[in-house]
């Protein structure tokens, strides 16, 4: 058998050759065995020929003068010339077709006998349940191409859904990939709009931190001055008293009361609660001190005048 196991299809059709011959050797060999049908086959692993015939006794004393004569046709010692003679013209066939010169393995030993009635009819019973089972075996195969058809038509559907359910999911992302994107955009125009404000908002910080720098240098200038004036404001009235109290018409009271250090006193307590950054205020205290100051000189130079000119009388 291991001989025809790499042999191609066509190698093997030159066996046809051999068997038609074969089938002319049995009929020499066994003339009394008339071959009804011989089938060769390929699709098995070796090419084979089964042959099917009936072996004819002839001149039968008793019944019908041709018979049936398996028995006296093929007996154990006919069947052992038989096989040794197809055995041999078989080999030389095969070597003529394929230009060979092979040799038959030895014949082995084997065992031939006659099947009773009995195991007959046992085994056209198991003939018989088989092919119920295989009957059976067909329908749940048709069963199962039914149960096929209607699956595969199911996973079409299901096919189709899923197709269907990705298309509505690929709509789903591309329109939340919109969204996702306007809003990024949104957020990005108000975050620029943020930081102009921001940069807006450090443009007047800082004019506001300049403008009050400028203002509060201003300011303390003047309430350095101012503090200087009134440091000064004492002494200077002291010495305007003395001045004055050469002159018999002076009023000292008035002195006490426009100059005298506790009113200079309340008047700074009292220019103390105004704002220093209330530049309003300042200019007002300071127009009234310059205003006090110059309405004191003028009655103090037409006073000086008057008594000059009543000494020079």
């Amino acid at each position: 058998m291991e001989y025809w196991d790499e042999k191609s299809l066509e190698y093997k059709y030159q066996m046809t050759q051999v068997f038609e011959q074969q089938l002319e050797d049995l009929k020499e060999i066994v003339p009394d065995f008339y071959i009804a049908n011989a089938t060769i086959h390929f699709d098995e692993h070796s090419p084979h020929m089964h042959i099917v015939g009936v072996p004819v006794k002839e001149k039968c004393k008793t019944g019908l003068s041709r018979q049936v004569g398996k028995t006296s046709i093929f007996t154990k010692e006919s069947l052992v010339v038989i096989q040794d003679k197809m055995r041999e013209r078989c080999i030389y066939e095969f070597n003529i077709a394929y230009g060979m010169d092979s040799k038959l393995k030895e014949k082995q030993k084997g065992k031939n006998r006659d099947i009773t009635s009995y195991e007959r009819k046992l085994f056209n019973e198991r003939v018989k349940g088989l092919k119920q089972e295989i009957s059976n075996l067909e329908n749940e195969v048709s069963d199962l191409e039914d149960n096929k058809q209607s699956i595969n038509k199911q996973i079409t559907k299901l096919n189709k859904d899923k197709d269907d359910i990705s298309d509505e999911i690929d709509k789903k992302k591309r329109l939340n990939n919109k969204i996702v994107i306007k809003s990024k955009n949104q957020l990005l125009d108000e975050n620029k709009k943020l930081k102009e404000e921001n940069e807006h908002l450090k443009s007047i910080n800082y004019q506001t931190e300049t403008r009050y720098n400028d203002l509060k240098e201003k300011t303390d200038y003047l309430i350095y001055h101012l503090n200087k004036i009134i440091k000064k404001l004492p002494e200077f009235i002291q010495e305007l008293i003395d001045r004055l109290f050469n002159y018999n018409n002076i009023n000292l009271n008035f002195f006490k009361q426009q100059y005298d250090p506790e009113v200079i006193r309340k008047r700074e307590k009292s220019f103390n609660g105004f704002s220093l950054f209330n530049k309003k205020e300042i200019d007002k205290a300071t127009k009234h001190i310059n205003d006090e100051m110059d309405e004191y000189a003028e009655e103090f130079y037409e006073t000086k005048k008057s008594k000059d000119d009543e000494l020079e009388r």
